[in-house]
């Protein structure tokens, strides 16, 4: 699994797609700052510094993989930016 920390982005979501062929599999993307991300029903989604973080995930359609793992990866990233 890759991990990236960005300080601040655009959007997560964003991010990923457009830049999906350069990363594999059990991609995260991580912002402290989000300018202009993409909330539910396409509204827009900011994070203000120092109180949110924002992340987006690939994953292959069809593919299972292993929650936990991503889970307790996703939190030793958070613990080494807090």
């Amino acid at each position: 699994m890759t991990i990236e920390e960005y300080e601040k982005i655009e959007s997560t979501h964003k991010y990923l797609k457009e830049n999906q062929q350069q990363y594999k599999e059990k991609t995260v993307i991580i912002a402290e700052r989000q300018t202009g991300g993409i909330g539910t029903k396409g509204r827009s989604w900011f994070t203000g510094s120092n109180k949110n973080i924002a992340t987006s995930l690939k994953k292959e359609t069809g593919k299972e993989f292993d929650k936990q793992e991503i889970i307790q990866r996703f939190i030793k990233t958070l613990e080494n930016i807090i």
